[in-house]
This record gives C-alpha cells, sequence and structure tokens, in this order.
C-alpha cells in the first residue's frame, strides 16, 4: 500500500481511537470491513433491516450533541450516520431507511481489497505505528479466515462505552439525506 493510503488507514483508525472509547482490534475489523464492504449484508431481508432500524429509531432518543455521521473508509466514500442525532434533526425514520436501502445498491463489495486492507492494519500494529495487540489480531484473523471474512459484531467493551446506533450510507445518498433535511428544516 503506497505511504498515502497508509496515511489514510491510521488517520481513519486514529480518528476512531480519539472518538471512541474502547477500540478494540474486532472493532477496527468492523469499521475496515464497513468502509469497504458496506452495507449490503444488512438488507438481505429488506423489510426485517426496516423493521429494524424502526425499533432502534423509536428506542433512540434524539440527542443534539453527537456528530451526525463519521468516516469508515479512508476516501470518506462510506459513513455511518448516527441514529440519536439523525433522529434529533427529523423525526420521520424513513428518511434515513431509503438513504440506507439506496447505499447499499451503489456499493461495490471487495472481499480481497478489505483483507489486504486488514493486513495492512496489522502490518502497521507490527512496526508499532499503531497500539493493538498483534497477538489478538492474529487470532481474530485466523476466526475470520476460516469463515471467509465475515462481517462481525463491535466488541463488547465497545459496546458498552459507546452504545452505538447508526447506518452505513455512501455520502452521494447521505448528501441527498441532508438537502431533504435542510429542505423541511426551511419549510
Amino acid at each position: 500500500m503506497p505511504d498515502k493510503e497508509l496515511k489514510a488507514l491510521i488517520d481513519l483508525i486514529q480518528f476512531h481511537l480519539n472518538s471512541h472509547q474502547n477500540l478494540t482490534e474486532r472493532d477496527v475489523y468492523k469499521l475496515l470491513f464497513q468502509g469497504i464492504m458496506g452495507p449490503k449484508h444488512l438488507l438481505g431481508n429488506p423489510e426485517s433491516a426496516k423493521e429494524y432500524l424502526r425499533r432502534e429509531w423509536d428506542s433512540s432518543a434524539p440527542v443534539k450533541g453527537e456528530p451526525l455521521f463519521e468516516p469508515v473508509s479512508t476516501d470518506g466514500l462510506v459513513l455511518r450516520v448516527n441514529i440519536r442525532p439523525c433522529k434529533y434533526h427529523t423525526g420521520n425514520y424513513l428518511v434515513l431507511w431509503e438513504a440506507l436501502y439506496q447505499s447499499a445498491f451503489r456499493f461495490n463489495e471487495d472481499l480481497a481489497l478489505f483483507i489486504k486492507t486488514w493486513q495492512d492494519f496489522y502490518q502497521l500494529v507490527q512496526e508499532n505505528r499503531l497500539s493493538f495487540s498483534t497477538k489478538k489480531i492474529a487470532e481474530l484473523d485466523g476466526q475470520a479466515k476460516n469463515k471467509n471474512y465475515p462481517a462481525m459484531h463491535h466488541s463488547r467493551e465497545y459496546n458498552r462505552a459507546n452504545k452505538p446506533a447508526y447506518r452505513l450510507l455512501v455520502r452521494e445518498e447521505l448528501e441527498k439525506m441532508m438537502n431533504l433535511l435542510k429542505k423541511d428544516m426551511n419549510e
């Protein structure tokens, strides 16, 4: 990976280290997976995914102070949209659902690129350019490799500390969603 791309990878991980408590090796795996593989794996059953979003939306309190979105890809084209601030800006989960649904079909999954990026992360840790456990990465990689590098959940530590509630969008769909929100706010 060229130095510019390695710097972008380090910057992305550092952003999440600075923004979230208890970011583990598993959470970096999930971050990199999301940034490269996107949200399509969540939409195997669109009606079920929509209902799950509605339930999560209904159980989330609207919050003004959290960031509405954060990057999950090194190029900034894939983002997590946080549900609590999204709910603060719009009372309608369907706006987020539509953006999520459209994002899933605009995304080009690339498992080989994910594996390479995951290996680049491992190399950066081995070179002491990022502070994570090489032993834990090797163990996680072995488990993931045996299952052909599937999507994973956040670690328990991360979940307890951050209470994540978000959906993945491509930047273009986020911009469309933001334009709809601005239009609604001005009417």
